[in-house]
């Protein structure tokens, strides 16, 4: 009869290190979901001008959608996401402006979307 429960007792451990080990397997994404942007500053440099874009948590962003005075302008959905992640929605320089003038389309929490993966 002891030995029964050695087994048992012997089992069960293997069974919840079995779980463990298959949730510490797989990888956590916190990152999914919606997400706002956390800065609008400038991407990269090409032919010696800047492009600028949203930044986000998480990576292969979608569904994009600017939450500010107006709302998202025409095509904004269709805009292009770069970086290695695709993490950064490239803004159009015609539309985003000067700063000074269109502060609230440089507003980081006015830029949002749902990124697939972190």
């Amino acid at each position: 009869m002891k030995m029964w429960k050695s087994l048992l007792s012997l089992a069960v451990v293997g069974l919840l290190l079995g779980a463990v080990g298959i949730l510490n397997v797989q990888k956590v994404s916190a990152g999914m979901g919606w997400q706002t942007a956390f800065k609008v500053d400038t991407a990269f440099w090409a032919g010696g001008l800047p492009h600028y874009g949203a930044f986000f948590g998480g990576s292969y962003g979608t569904n994009q959608y600017y939450s500010g005075p107006g709302g998202s302008p025409a095509g904004y959905s269709s805009w292009d996401w770069w970086g290695t992640d695709y993490d950064v929605l490239l803004l159009q320089k015609r539309w985003l402006g000067l700063q000074s003038l269109y502060p609230e389309r440089w507003n980081p929490a006015n830029h949002h979307a749902f990124m697939v993966g972190y």
